[in-house]
């Protein structure tokens, strides 16, 4: 079940911090924020487009955008990321569901989210009210998620603390296996199978690829190639390159890249998706997606970097993984 489309609800044009429409706010946090950094995690692990709008200048402008952008991608299942807010005592996950014949998908979605985030789960309601699923093509299977109450300092918690996790038990409902910083395998791994990649990877196809992760239609047409895995699933040949075929893990190899160090001077962006500082603190949203000039470089040996940076005007220190 190919998630071909990603988006963050609400955002739209942004003047400094100004989001045209912040969605719900709570917290100290803005659902837009929020919103994309969820998405920027499930298409990293999915490869999926990402159709989220950060040009409309009034909402209307952002749904009619996102929907126009969903229609330009293939049939299948797209995904739209949201936030509750009510009460501030209100709490759970719910998914609303564009078609009633995607409704059992969401409640397995909203029950995996829920289950990994320790949340009530609220299940599901029919959303083919949705602007999204009114204006997008009969081929799109549209699921809004709504990852808990924004105005509930629980709800907040948990979700920044596993938001992860909780992708990764979202995505796993759709047959992708992913890798989350801190795993949980039962919940996160539909796939039996030891592997060694990873969604992401890049690598060389030194033998054959197949049609399907069953191991029919064998080819040799790719060997020599470089492609990027975009799933990981269950079956013999459990690797999707591209859209150039499936392989085993014999049939590739990891391409290794130097990946270039930055230096003292450069201009980096913070990922969007990075959570800590180097020293251990959390990284406010708004410092997120901003340009800064890198006074310090050292070395490390921590989580995946090998380099940390010291940042100006935020002068902090940050791990070379979350800058780019």
């Amino acid at each position: 079940m190919t998630i071909q489309s990603v988006h963050a609800g609400h955002g739209g044009k942004k003047n400094g911090n100004a989001w045209t429409d912040p969605g719900a706010v709570g917290n100290g946090y803005k659902e837009a924020d929020v919103a994309r950094t969820i998405t920027d995690l499930m298409v990293k692990k999915t490869g999926a487009k990402n159709v989220t709008d950060n040009t409309s200048s009034t909402s209307n402008g952002i749904i009619n955008n996102v929907a126009a952008n969903i229609n330009k991608c293939a049939d299948g299942w797209q995904i739209s990321n949201h936030l509750n807010a009510f009460n501030g005592k209100a709490t759970g996950v719910e998914v609303l569901y564009g078609s009633a014949s995607n409704k059992a998908t969401a409640a397995k979605v909203s029950a995996a989210i829920a289950k990994t985030l320790g949340l009530v789960d609220r299940g599901v309601k029919d959303g083919s009210w949705l602007g999204i699923a009114r204006n997008s093509g009969a081929g799109k299977k549209v699921l809004l998620i709504e990852w808990g109450f924004i105005d509930n300092k629980k709800d907040m918690q948990a979700l920044m603390a596993k938001m992860e996790k909780a992708v990764d038990a979202a995505l796993a409902v759709f047959g992708y296996a992913t890798n989350s910083s801190n795993n949980n395998a039962a919940a996160n791994k539909p796939s039996t199978s030891t592997t060694s990649f990873k969604v992401g990877d890049k690598v060389k196809i030194v033998d054959a690829l197949y049609k399907d992760c069953t191991g029919a239609g064998r080819s040799t047409a790719s060997r020599g190639k470089t492609g990027t895995i975009k799933r990981v699933v269950s079956g013999n040949k459990p690797y999707l390159i591209d859209s150039l075929g499936w392989a085993h893990k014999n049939d590739i190899q990891l391409v290794t890249t130097s990946n270039a160090t930055h230096k003292v001077g450069d201009t980096v962006t913070v990922q969007s998706f990075a959570t800590n500082y180097q020293t251990g603190q959390k990284i406010p949203n708004w410092v997120k997606g901003q340009k800064y000039r890198i006074k310090q470089a050292k070395s490390v040996n921590q989580s995946k970097s090998k380099k940390a940076y010291l940042l100006d005007s935020v002068n902090s220190w940050f791990l070379e993984q979350d800058v780019k």
